[in-house]
């Protein structure tokens, strides 16, 4: 697993998900746009 998947998965369990219960590809792909957004605010914000 590559590092960037264990650092979203890590976000996920932080926030309250469970990835292996979004198996459903549109779910996922939801959710990862999701998580790029966070990402990129996050980004955004220490720059």
């Amino acid at each position: 697993m590559e590092k960037r998947d264990m650092e979203r998965e890590q976000y996920f369990r932080k926030l309250g998900f469970d990835i292996l219960r979004f198996s459903n590809a549109k779910a996922v792909h939801e959710l990862n746009s999701i998580i790029e957004g966070i990402e990129l605010a996050l980004d955004g914000s220490s720059h």
